[in-house]
């Protein structure tokens, strides 16, 4: 397969570090704040990680984040980067939001 405009996934060349490990060592949008806002996050190329809603069973949690790696966003999926958050869901223009902000609503929402 690979990318038509790129040619076949073998003939591409990274040009950036791998950032899998740090990636999988997330789990939720609480870790990928304080990674991306903690001095380590000066040590890797990573400037946002993407997220989808965790599933549960319970009730409506709009703030229950789970860290998925590129390519296994949902068509609904958030990004966080050290500044803000986007909410992407299909049919809808792209939310943004300041991180601050959205940690203020996930704290009095929960």
């Amino acid at each position: 397969k690979g990318d038509p405009l790129i040619g076949s996934s073998s003939s591409v060349v990274p040009v950036a570090p791998n950032d899998d490990e740090d990636i999988l060592s997330l789990n939720d949008a609480e870790d990928t704040i304080s990674f991306l806002s903690s001095k380590t996050s000066s040590n890797t190329s990573v400037k946002f990680v993407y997220l989808n809603r965790a599933k549960t069973q319970l009730r409506f949690r709009p703030y229950d984040l789970k860290v998925v790696m590129r390519g296994e966003q949902e068509p609904e999926h958030f990004v966080i980067s050290a500044t803000g958050v986007v909410h992407m869901a299909p049919g809808a223009p792209s939310e943004v939001m300041q991180l601050s902000e959205w940690m203020r609503e996930s704290t009095l929402f929960n």
